[in-house]
């Protein structure tokens, strides 16, 4: 928390360069009991990481099996009703402020439709998947072949080959940050700006 602290008082500055928070405006702070520390549990990917220092214990980030079908899109069939929220069918798939964010654009697409309005239509995204996980999305499509449930659990094989492109890729990535990537032809990632959960409704 103090770390929260003090970048947003970092942040939240007047053009003379003063603060516009002060300690004593704080009157409390709230962390999410789920959040624990404990740097011995696995975390994704499944596997233990000397680096982590919390762990959440709430599966909130993945949807529930089967549920697609369960879920509406951005809009519906009341004309002037659109829907903004992770639990609209995005390709983002996941309950997260970029599901979110996905799910917002296609609102606001479906607004702008049924208004007739000139605007552009907000960019949407194809699903990426990054190549870093591709070792464990093998493990999970091989035991699905098999009729097996999902597990936590990595084989010693998919340790070895998950290791191994972890590995190649940071090598890689090393590579490209020498070679300044983004200025020999690389796209530099643009920062998401975060949606919210919300239902539109137009007059």
């Amino acid at each position: 928390m103090a770390e929260v602290w003090a970048q947003l008082k970092k942040s939240l500055v007047q053009a003379s360069g003063e603060c516009l928070l002060t300690n004593a405006m704080r009157v409390g702070y709230y962390v999410d009991s789920d959040i624990e520390p404990d740097t011995h549990r696995p975390t994704p990917p499944p596997l233990k990481s000397r680096f982590a220092t919390m762990h959440n214990t709430e599966p909130l980030l993945v949807n529930t099996a089967n549920s697609w079908g369960l879920r509406p899109e951005s809009f519906c069939g009341i004309e002037n009703l659109f829907l903004a929220s992770d639990y609209v069918r995005t390709n983002t798939d996941l309950a997260t402020m970029e599901g979110a964010n996905e799910a917002a654009r296609r609102a606001v697409n479906g607004i702008i439709a049924a208004s007739g309005s000139s605007a552009p239509l907000c960019k949407i995204w194809p699903l990426h998947e990054p190549d870093v996980l591709a070792v464990l999305r093998w493990e999970d499509r091989r035991r699905f072949a098999k009729g097996l449930p999902w597990t936590d659990k990595v084989s010693w094989l998919g340790q070895v080959l998950h290791e191994a492109n972890h590995f190649y890729h940071k090598i890689r990535g090393f590579r490209w940050a020498l070679g300044g990537g983004h200025r020999q032809g690389h796209a530099r990632a643009q920062p998401h700006q975060h949606g919210r959960a919300h239902a539109y409704r137009l007059k």
